[in-house]
């Protein structure tokens, strides 16, 4: 009778709790009102006692709560409400920094306008400013956390695309860091404390910049058509999207030393046929020379079709899957929406997107998880493939009875530790991690009494390792967790499995 129990005290559970606290400042720890909790659906503003409190749903794993006042650091914390009860948690908000200042040249004196100023605080968020007004003036928006940044200027563009016989490029502004040094390595950082508001000036001087000539080749019968030119910066991001007249000569000019991505694809719309795209990708790293007499081919895109299949003798695919295909490298140049819905009970099919690397992945609606990604009959679970034919075909096999994870994180005197962060990898790991899928990682924090949980997980081996202070940022930084799970012991999960773990603090 024990299981039946069980499961209707179970049943018998609210589908809701109150979730309460109160919020003050870290500072004074006086209560602070107006301020916004968001977490699962719910929200709620704290009022003159700044008490709080939400609708939520118990025992759903590791879920953003946020908090938002304007003056104070914006608190993100995943979290988990577990006790299928209400819950009281109080927080607190550190009073923000802000930086504003000056770009001006550093010859002349003269205020520059169009520079970007970019506050970067490693393993987290970066803040940006508007582009510097006629005066030289910029202010960082947003409500800094207190800590140390990397600051970075650069102009607003960073780059020209230029079409024919171009003219001596002549000096110009380009990315430079504080106190005023053309890499991030040689630059100083800036501490901000809770609540400083710091004004600087900042002195950027011109220097001779780097080009990229380049010809590209168009599919043949399509050489007049117009085609669209983007060049990705690996540290900014795009800084040229441009079109040329047709395929021929084209020059890149203003771009600093770095690794940059050129991206050429036909102008084309939603009702542009699959079969009809086509695309050229290049990586360019431009060290202390230019690139000159590169040479872009434009090839037709490619197609994809994944076949879903049951680990289960006569079990049902489930509705709504969906395929994912990441590109290698991470880059916004070629992830053209990794998405195909199910176009029948077991085919997936994608197509008229660039050939190249790409992660494939799967997703699964609830209480479904993989077994196995093939590709050419080659296992692929979990890193890439490249796809260069124009038809290919991978194969996932799913199953209805995942496994779960359950366990407590403790100390070296066997006492439980909340707040830690528990990050859970399949294995086994490659050598170079830049080759494993990103969005494999698996992360959960444990609640106040050690606990973590995991589920729908494919059966096969894995590797959980908890993480404390200042490491929990980074939880998804591959190499770092490479070789912190050299140590781990690797376990096994089965179908249907719901396991238990210890899992010491290493």
């Amino acid at each position: 009778m024990k299981p039946l129990i069980a499961l209707l005290l179970f049943a018998q559970a609210p589908l809701e709790v109150t979730l309460s606290g109160t919020i003050t400042d870290a500072i004074t720890h006086q209560p602070i009102a107006g301020a916004k909790v968001f977490y699962q659906t719910g929200n709620a503003t704290t009022d003159a006692a700044g008490a709080w409190s939400l609708h939520a749903k118990p025992f759903a794993v590791d879920r953003m709560l946020m908090i938002q006042k304007p003056g104070y650091a914006e608190f993100n914390e995943n979290f988990t409400l577990k006790s299928g009860a209400s819950e009281s948690h109080n927080f607190e908000l550190t009073p923000a920094a802000h930086l504003s200042g000056r770009v001006i040249d550093r010859d002349s004196g003269e205020p520059l306008a169009g520079i970007i100023a970019v506050a970067d605080r490693s393993h987290a968020r970066s803040f940006n400013s508007n582009p510097s007004g006629a005066d030289g003036s910029f202010h960082i928006g947003g409500d800094l956390p207190p800590g140390s940044y990397m600051l970075e200027f650069h102009p607003l563009s960073g780059g020209k695309l230029v079409v024919g016989k171009p003219k001596p490029a002549r000096p110009d502004y380009s990315q430079t860091w504080f106190p005023g040094v053309p890499r991030v390595e040689m630059a100083a950082p800036i501490t901000l404390s809770a609540g400083e508001n710091r004004t600087l000036e900042m002195r950027l001087q011109k220097r001779e910049l780097h080009h990229i000539s380049a010809v590209i080749q168009g599919p043949e019968g399509r050489e007049a058509e117009q085609i669209q030119i983007t060049v990705n910066s690996v540290a900014r991001g795009t800084i040229v999207a441009e079109q040329i007249p047709k395929a021929g000569p084209f020059r890149i000019e203003g771009l600093d030393e770095g690794s940059y991505e050129l991206y050429a694809t036909f102008l084309t719309t939603k009702t542009t046929p699959p079969e009809d795209h086509a695309f050229a990708i290049q990586p360019v790293d431009i060290n202390d020379r230019d690139i000159d007499d590169l040479k872009l081919v434009m090839t037709p895109g490619v197609s994809i079709r994944g076949i879903v299949t049951m680990a289960e003798k006569d079990a049902s695919v489930p509705g709504g899957p969906m395929m994912f295909l990441g590109p290698m490298p991470l880059s916004g140049a070629h992830a053209l929406g990794a998405a195909q819905a199910l176009q029948s009970p077991d085919h997936l099919y994608w197509q008229g997107f660039p050939s190249g690397e790409y992660w494939p992945m799967l997703g699964l609606p609830n209480g479904y998880a993989l077994v196995s990604v093939t590709f050419n009959g080659h296992p692929v679970f979990n890193t890439e493939i490249d796809i260069e034919a124009p038809e290919s075909t991978v194969n996932f096999v799913v199953t209805s009875r995942p496994a779960a994870l359950t366990g407590t994180i403790r100390d070296s005197d066997q006492n439980p530790i909340g707040g830690a962060t528990v990050v859970l990898l399949p294995q086994p790991l490659p050598d170079r991690m830049d080759k494993f899928n990103f969005f494999a990682i698996r992360v959960a924090d444990s609640d106040s009494n050690g606990l973590f949980h995991f589920e729908d997980l494919g059966p096969g081996k894995y590797k959980a390792i908890a993480l404390t202070g200042e490491d929990r940022k980074r939880a998804h930084e591959l190499q770092f967790l490479h070789d912190r799970m050299q140590s781990a012991e690797h376990f096994d999960l089965d179908f249907a499995q719901n396991k238990s773990l210890d899992l010491p603090i290493r």
